[in-house]
């Protein structure tokens, strides 16, 4: 995709660009300057041309939808919203409300395309002196995507009435333009010393309009009213630009993308048309711009400078040219475009004009308006090169008398209407809805639309080809109108209006209340809470009560199945109920968990080493389990052992392992056979991925110093700077220069500026330091936090620390430091073992600190127990011929391990796992029959059969494949499938 960070914009009172200077106009040539005067008379009056097919303000061919984004309630705080499903679209940009009193706003989009979400993509802003909404230069994807996440930021004030406005532009399709008339385009031979690009431009006496292919052709919408100063007598002059948008776009793309231009302006920005007169494509096409302007000089929105826009022609060449040189084509269409121009008002190719008191050549850039890199390093070159427009230009006209009018208007096609659909009926679950109306003779598909105000404002939209539909995505617990029109696939289009009032509605339902809440983790001052994962949920709320004469409740919101509570009081007993919320906005959608509640209780004191433990009792044998099941009373029940993959260390086996007396050593020999310990020091790099921002930023501290990488210059960070005391200090993109970094501080609510460097720097210094999080709370960690810069325009948050102190913020996020000392250290040797496998990598950084690598929370995470471990092992790692291990762990191994990718991770018998505190041995779980067969179409189930199995264990080890019979047909699946498809906490079950 394409993220249009150096746009030439449209409007745009000021514009940042990387390694722009303010450029002054040319001054004024001895002869051929002109200034704003009557339009004289022309040899013939241009003909009327088509304005479009249509009075809607814009293009019936695309789908745009505006969906609004939460404004956070703080000033300064950031807005933002969740991953969204959207309908399919090309382009997207961020609007807000005129007058917010929102300064410096920054804003950030995700986009999703094949499935697959983009990584976080800067959008520039740009101002605009046509009114209208403020907001960014849109994004254009090179292919169709689906979903989109937005974050917006400002300096001060907080941005007000936020919506995110995504265009489909239509079916692709190759335009044919109108051709005018044939002139004469030649008068005898070239001159000499022509070049052979001007050579073949010819040298008409009557300079013919070029083909343009007009707004009715690619189907632009009407606009609205602009206001005046509508038009000028006459055009004095031309400004190129360039849209900074694709390269590789099609032939057939190319209309699609103007209607898109349009559609953004009009329908986002809140301007009365497309802001340029005319564009050009790479390929020669000449489109007309805002309407009525092919014949006259209608006022535009593109310079950023309000008597140029009223005075010249905006021509944009549709592309990037600060990368790429324009095409042979276009640059032969740009001149025949401005050649007929500037003859047909009478202005001289190498002549200058004036305008609000500047003067400015006759055909000049954009950067010689405003302070921009538009039309690019390539297209500005191009302008005053030997042979280059204005060299080609002069000699196109050189010999001409007059320019040749407008072509006739093409007739608008009458658009085919449909009655709208009837009979509409609603089943909603708790985030979809089923949907069926009758259906409507001569429809070939329908457009259904779903929204809490029967309005597009909030609403989602779903294409189909059949008079049912499913939208998914909705709120829970709300009431949605649906209405449903007759849509026209082929041309993307509605045929019909939406059904009328009263609409059918229906209120989404409300999840179940979560079960299986639990404590997992206790210390002197926290608490960790863990509950089954509630299918399809949003996130969660969780009430923690501190139990006592005066009981308080504490609130806190999670985004997946567990949470950990700190800042509690010790020896205190706490209780924990828990439901489905909306994450953003807090809102309950579901009961909370019911009685009996969860109590947990926070430790005394620290835990001192415990004496070695007697040999564990074994847990309580399974009941057999069978191979085959039919379904009783709509549900069914799964016998399984194990939790996790199974494939090499078993925690809970590592904790029997230790309470029946082994060691460390013997209890990873046991789990990674063919293994041998040797010892490792290192530096690591952590990729903190809760910092989603491109800032850097902690909070001040005795001895907080910074370090520019690329000279290892290392400064001590002083307390106040100015007699202003610092709040923070944070590494951030340049502003001026985003090439350029620069370190800042906040004072007060105001940020300033302390120094700019390039390359990679860091803070270091004390023994930990404070990061401040895109929340606005702090998260300590030990060693240094760098700013690096993984692209051109962002930056990622990387700790670097000793492999050591790493370890000290993950084993106890692994494995209760209530534990055996024994399963402690065998747990910090298989962790540090898996750091070190990572190290060295290309990447920015070596390993993440979620689940997709290893869970690290730094310094607060911290125990005494498993920081006894860690410098119980200091150093150790598990080695295979050489290099680190994979030392893959997980829960519960059932009593029997997993064959891994490795010769050593083979599948051992493991009756340490088997010990009474361990509930994951041995399982049993009830599936309902509507669950499954919503995950598998086989109709009604009528019975479920395990086909092979790994012939590892009890009931003959994990399940290879199982089939699923029912009324529709079967379907075969593998255990793992079964795992997830179902909630189970392993592959090795039966029934």
């Amino acid at each position: 995709m394409h993220s249009w960070l150096t746009r030439c914009s449209i409007g745009l009172t000021t514009i940042a660009v990387t390694g722009a200077s303010l450029l002054i106009p040319a001054p004024a040539q001895a002869a051929g300057t002109d200034i704003v005067v009557s339009r004289p008379a022309t040899s013939a009056a241009p003909a009327a041309t088509a304005e479009a097919t249509t009075t809607a303000p814009v293009s019936r061919e695309v789908e745009v939808e505006q969906t609004p984004v939460r404004t956070a309630p703080q000033e300064g705080d950031d807005a933002a919203s969740k991953r969204t499903a959207v309908d399919p679209f090309r382009m997207a940009g961020v609007t807000w409300d005129a007058g917010s009193g929102a300064t410096d706003v920054s804003v950030r989009v995700q986009v999703r395309t094949n499935g697959t979400w983009s990584d976080w993509q800067a959008l520039s802003i740009e101002d605009s002196n046509e009114g209208g909404r403020p907001g960014t230069a849109p994004l254009w994807t090179e292919a169709a995507a689906d979903g989109i996440a937005v974050e917006v930021k400002a300096g001060s004030g907080t941005p007000t009435g936020i919506k995110v406005t995504t265009i489909d532009p239509g079916k692709p399709e190759v335009v044919t333009p109108v051709s005018p008339a044939v002139f004469n385009t030649s008068e005898g031979e070239p001159d000499e010393g022509m070049t052979e690009e001007i050579a073949a431009d010819g040298t008409p006496k009557v300079v013919p309009m070029p083909s343009i292919i007009t707004r009715a052709q690619w189907k632009a919408g009407a606009g609205t009213s602009c206001s005046a100063p509508v038009t000028r007598p006459k055009a004095l002059g031309v400004t190129i630009h360039h849209t900074a948008g694709s390269n590789t776009y099609t032939k057939a793309e190319s209309a699609g993308l103007v209607r898109s231009y349009q559609t953004y302006h009009v329908k986002g920005r809140g301007w009365c048309d497309i802001g340029y007169s005319f564009l050009v494509d790479r390929f020669g096409q000449i489109f007309e711009g805002r309407k009525g302007g092919i014949t006259k000089q209608v006022r535009g929105a593109h310079s950023g400078v309000e008597a140029v826009n009223q005075y010249a022609t905006g021509i944009s060449m549709m592309g990037h040219f600060d990368y790429v040189q324009p095409s042979a084509a276009l640059k032969t269409a740009v001149v025949k475009l401005v050649g007929w121009r500037v003859k047909f008002f009478g202005a001289k190719a190498k002549g200058t004009f004036s305008a609000g008191g500047k003067t400015y050549q006759v055909i000049h850039g954009h950067r010689d308006v405003k302070s921009t890199a538009c039309p690019g390093k390539y297209g500005y070159a191009w302008l005053g090169a030997v042979g280059g427009l204005r060299d080609r230009v002069g000699a196109y006209v050189s010999k001409a008398t007059s320019a040749a009018g407008a072509p006739s208007a093409a007739p608008a096609p009458k658009p085919v209407t449909l009655s709208p659909p009837t009979g509409v009926k609603v089943t909603a679950s708790t985030t979809s809805a089923s949907i069926t109306w009758n259906k409507v003779k001569g429809a070939s598909g329908y457009r259904v639309m779903a929204s809490p105000t029967g309005s597009s404002a909030g609403a989602k939209y779903v294409n189909v080809t059949s008079n049912r539909a499913t939208i998914s995505g909705l709120h829970a617990r709300r009431t949605y109108a649906f209405r449903v029109s007759v849509y026209q696939p082929s041309t993307k289009k509605r045929v019909s209006a939406y059904t009328s009032k009263p609409f059918a509605t229906a209120r989404t339902k409300a999840f179940v209340a979560p079960t299986g809440v639990r404590v997992t983790v206790r210390t002197k001052t926290g608490l960790r809470f863990l509950w089954n994962r509630s299918a399809g949920a949003p996130g969660y709320k969780v009430q923690v009560t501190e139990l006592g004469k005066k009981p308080r409740n504490r609130y806190y919101v999670a985004s997946v199945h567990g949470i950990t509570v700190r800042k509690l009081k010790k020896d205190t007993q706490y209780r924990v109920r828990v439901s489905v919320a909306y994450p953003t906005t807090k809102e309950r959608v579901s009961a909370y968990s019911r009685a009996p509640h969860v109590v947990g209780r926070t430790l005394k004191a620290t835990p001192k080493a415990v004496a070695p433990k007697p040999a564990p009792k074994p847990a309580p044998k399974p009941a057999s389990a069978k191979n085959v099941v039919t379904p009783s009373a709509g549900k069914v029940t799964f016998k399984g052992h194990g939790y996790g993959h199974g494939i090499g260390m078993s925690q809970y086996g590592a904790e029997g392992g230790a309470r029946a007396g082994q060691k460390y050593d013997a209890i990873l020999r046991k789990y990674y056979p063919g293994t041998k310990l040797s010892s490792k020091s290192a530096s690591i790099r952590v990729q903190i991925s809760a910092d989603t921002t491109n800032s850097v930023s902690v909070k001040p501290r005795s001895g907080l110093k910074f370090r520019t990488l690329s000279n290892g210059a290392v400064i001590t960070l002083p307390s106040s700077v100015s007699k202003r005391k610092v709040a923070t200090w944070s590494i951030d993109l340049a502003k001026s220069d985003k090439k350029k970094n620069s370190l800042s501080y906040q004072s007060g609510s105001s940020w300033y500026t302390y120094s700019t460097f390039a390359g990679d720097a860091q803070f270091e210094g004390p023994p930990t330091i404070s990061l401040v999080m895109p929340s606005g709370s702090t998260r300590a960690y030990r060693g240094a936090l760098r700013s690096t810069r993984p692209t051109a325009t962002s930056r990622d948050t990387v700790n670097v620390l000793s492999l050591e102190d790493y370890l000290r913020g993950v084993v106890a996020r692994e494995m209760p430091a209530s534990w055996s000392m024994e399963a402690l250290k065998a747990q910090s040797v298989a962790a540090r073992t898996f750091g070190a496998r990572y190290l060295g990598s290309s990447k920015h950084y070596d390993i993440c600190d979620t689940v997709s690598c290893q869970v690290y929370g730094g310094y607060a995470d911290e125990t005494q127990r498993t920081n006894d471990a860690i410098n119980g092992t200091k150093g150790k790692i598990l080695t295979y011929q050489g290099a680190p291990a994979l030392t893959q762990f997980s829960s519960s191994s059932g009593g029997h391990t997993n064959q891994g990718s490795t010769p050593y991770l083979k599948p051992v018998s493991d009756p340490w796992d088997g010990w009474s505190g361990n509930k994951n041995h041995a399982w049993t779980q009830t599936v309902t029959t509507a669950a499954i067969q919503r995950k598998y179409a086989v109709g009604t189930l009528k019975s479920i059969s395990i086909t092979k199995r790994n012939g590892l264990g009890d009931q003959g080890g994990r399940v290879v494949s199982m089939t699923l019979k029912g009324s529709k047909g079967s379907r075969t699946i593998t255990g793992v499938d079964a795992r997830w498809a179902f909630g189970l906490k392993s592959d090795w079950f039966g029934f």
